[in-house]
């Protein structure tokens, strides 16, 4: 049957493997797990708060997460253990690297978290990587999380487990 999700703009989601659930982002940001079945909401994840900083003073303020400017990505392990979830972001300092060449591909800053399906509880994250992120994977036990995008094509990968960046993708084990 058909369940409406309390979202205000949209949803993104993505089916666990191997269950009848799913991770959704209410309007990019609020993590909910659905039960495909029942249409029962979970919200075992922690609320995301974002700090905007105000155009015309300067100071900032945290406040409930605003829609996204564009589409979140969801990834799920094959395992059903992780989910990786990359937003996008409005930080208050430039996240792109000055050293690199103009972006032309209009790609905006993101952040990434990864998020333990069972407790809901964040493994790793937020991420903000130097550079304009388009797609990220998660591998099949969740160990590995991969963030590719930048003006040269960077492959960055992070181990799950302590957050610790891998280097691209040539440096790799």
């Amino acid at each position: 049957g058909y369940q409406h999700l309390p979202a205000d703009a949209f949803v993104f989601g993505a089916a666990v493997p191997g269950a009848s659930t799913a991770v959704v982002a209410l309007d990019g940001r609020d993590l909910q797990l659905v039960d495909l079945d029942s249409g029962e909401l979970d919200d075992r994840f922690p609320s995301t708060d974002v700090t905007l900083s105000e155009p015309t003073s300067g100071s900032s303020l945290s406040t409930g997460a605003p829609p996204a400017r564009h589409p979140s990505l969801l990834r799920v392990s094959a395992d059903g253990r992780f989910v990786v979830h990359m937003t996008t972001i409005e930080p208050s300092e430039p996240c792109l690297d000055p050293q690199a060449p103009p972006e032309t591909d209009d790609r905006p800053c993101v952040e990434l978290s990864v998020y333990e399906l069972a407790s809901g509880r964040r493994v790793i994250g937020p991420i903000t990587p130097s550079f304009g992120a388009g797609d990220v994977a998660i591998n099949a036990d969740g160990s590995l999380v991969a963030v590719a995008g930048g003006y040269d094509g960077d492959l960055p990968a992070y181990r799950t487990a302590d957050g610790e960046l891998l280097g691209p993708a040539a440096a790799l084990p």
